[in-house]
């Protein structure tokens, strides 16, 4: 099983993961540092996902998504 982390991890790249911060970010302007908080506190939280095969099941995803 494959391990995924925070700082190799391509998010750029992950259609998924963009559409799961553009859900968690609000719909009003928030500051720069706000938004880097959020967008980390995604990242994080999208490693756990991929990390867990009931997670990926959770949120639809294959369980070979990211590899």
């Amino acid at each position: 099983m494959q391990s995924f982390n925070i700082n190799s991890y391509n998010f750029e790249n992950d259609e998924e993961f963009q559409k799961f911060f553009k859900k968690a970010l609000p719909n009003k302007r928030i500051s720069r540092d706000s938004f880097i908080g959020k967008l980390n506190a995604c990242k994080r939280e999208w490693v756990r996902i991929l990390n867990s095969p009931i997670l990926k099941h959770n949120y639809g995803l294959p369980q070979d998504y990211g590899k």
